[in-house]
């Protein structure tokens, strides 16, 4: 085995995988040439009266590489304390802490993601989100064998894989996740998966509430048809 926290590339005969300090993700299509940046990325958003705050969980980041004959994977950790707006005045903490594992296997035209999100906050109701930025330009989506509109979202059940292609050359696959989610494609490719809704106690009142929602889900670069 061999452990590094300062190389953060990895490839086989079919991808080329570079993490970004800030854990998001680079995937090179060796077949087709495509490239796929900030892959992988997470952000909350709050359900609040006033709308909440968009927040991008962009705060301390650790990537440690481990390489196996049969596998190498990164562990990636992010742990950040945002704001959530309710009005001018007052605001509600949320920490929010992410654990996903990258694996590359020897022989597959994929990447394997197991995460663990932990969320410890304030009053309110928090959607998490994974974005996935595949550049397909008003994409055609398909999940399961169905089509769906763009900006439309859709539930993806347990196993199931969703579908992007467009006439610009850009495809990608989201497959096997592990449990029920909601999905958004929008019309420049990107890929939002929400988790379900987290109701967590109120600051003032009550105690702070802590959540886990662990996820699994496969990464494909495809050829567009």
């Amino acid at each position: 085995m061999q452990y590094s926290e300062t190389i953060k590339t990895a490839e086989n005969d079919f991808i080329h995988l570079t993490v970004n300090d800030n854990g998001t993700l680079v995937i090179s299509d060796k077949q087709n040439g495509n490239v796929y940046f900030e892959m992988l990325t997470y952000f909350g958003r709050a359900a609040l009266e006033d709308g909440g705050i968009h927040s991008s969980y962009s705060g301390y980041t650790s990537v440690r590489k481990f390489s196996f004959p049969e596998q190498t994977y990164f562990d990636i950790h992010k742990t950040a304390p945002c704001k959530v707006s309710r009005d001018l005045y007052a605001h509600f903490d949320m920490v929010n802490s992410v654990a996903s594992r990258v694996t590359l296997m020897p022989n597959e035209r994929a990447l394997r993601v197991t995460a663990l999100l932990s969320e410890s906050h304030g009053e309110s109701e928090v959607e998490n989100i994974l974005r996935f930025p595949t550049g397909a330009d008003y994409p055609t989506v398909t999940a399961n064998g169905e089509a769906y509109e763009i900006n439309t979202p859709f539930t993806l059940s347990k196993g199931g894989s969703v579908t992007v292609m467009s006439e610009n050359g850009s495809a990608f696959r989201i497959s096997e996740v592990s449990e029920d989610v909601t999905v958004t494609v929008s019309e420049d490719g990107n890929i939002d998966i929400v988790y379900p809704l987290v109701t967590v106690n109120d600051r003032f009142y009550g105690e702070y509430s802590k959540s886990e929602y662990k996820f699994s889900y496969v990464l494909e670069p495809i050829d567009a048809n």
